[in-house]
């Protein structure tokens, strides 16, 4: 018996020791919640992903530590959902009930670190793998993200890529020379748009949730164009929808047809007005919708 204690203490140690050195070194791996790249250390051990709780802000938890007994409360703003963790432990409390947990809660550089999946299952996250990017999308994200990615509703996909936040900030300036609102989107797609306000243009692509500023360009008034990226190659068929400025009837249609009529509708009151501007298209199917991966 008391061979069989030391040697669960040795395992112990070894796995905390094991998970300071990896703490203490670059990870290769990300983290994305809810369509944001966060900053953290991630391990991945025998199987097992290890974050630090507090880097799970992101999901809306909430965090109350007991540093005399070591232990932390984890919550979520309107639900009943409670989750008590021991640093050491290997169960954690979900309300009365007892979950049994892989590997110990640790405590490593005064930050409690734990198990991920432990976190995802007791608050219906959804937690995915793309390469070495873990994707977690809260439960109220949930469904906006597969309309996003899995729906044939091209409206409704749009909409959402368009309110996501930027992982990158536009660096260039502009001004409001012809002062109108302009969304451009490949045909079919909901992934990847153009937008542009005055003289300035940037080009947006949506990759495992996450909104990148892939390009964007400013036309001076001397005609001379002064870009930031990798310009995208022109697309054969685009769909637009334009809006002038203080105006509420949005223009849209197929850009590259003739004899494709132009459309006009209102302006819906969506809370991002530039997602307002998307209209249904005639005839026009989604062509980009996101393979599932089973995890």
């Amino acid at each position: 018996m008391k061979k069989k204690l030391i040697l669960v203490g040795l395992g112990i140690f070894i796995l905390i020791f094991a998970l300071i050195c990896i703490f203490s070194s670059p990870a290769p791996y990300q983290l994305v919640i809810n369509s944001k790249y966060i900053q953290t250390d991630i391990v991945v051990k025998n199987g097992l992903t290890f974050v630090p709780l507090d880097a799970l802000k992101a999901m809306h938890l909430d965090f109350d530590w007991d540093p005399m007994n070591k232990k932390v409360v984890v919550t979520k703003p309107n639900s009943n959902k409670k989750l008590v963790l021991q640093v050491g432990s290997k169960i954690a409390m979900s309300g009365t009930k007892k979950i049994p947990i892989d590997a110990p809660v640790q405590l490593v550089h005064s930050r409690v670190v734990v198990p991920l999946r432990l976190i995802g299952e007791a608050f219906d996250a959804e937690v995915s793998w793309v390469g070495k990017i873990i994707v977690i999308r809260s439960d109220e994200y949930t469904i906006d993200h597969q309309i996003l990615n899995y729906s044939n509703d091209l409206v409704a996909a749009r909409k959402i890529a368009i309110s996501l936040p930027p992982n990158e900030q536009p660096s260039l300036q502009s001004s409001a020379k012809e002062p109108k609102h302009l969304l451009i989107f490949p045909e079919g797609e909901a992934l990847r748009y153009y937008q542009s306000w005055g003289n300035h243009i940037w080009y947006y692509e949506i990759r495992n949730d996450v909104k990148h500023l892939m390009w964007e360009a400013v036309e001076l008034s001397t005609g001379e164009k002064i870009e930031e990226g990798k310009r995208p190659a022109q697309e054969s068929n685009e769909i637009f929808f334009e809006l002038a400025k203080g105006a509420e009837v949005v223009k849209y249609g197929r850009m590259n047809k003739a004899d494709s009529p132009r459309l006009y509708g209102k302006l819906g009151n969506d809370i991002d007005f530039i997602a307002g501007m998307v209209h249904a298209i005639p005839d026009e199917a989604r062509i980009d919708i996101v393979e599932r991966k089973q995890n």
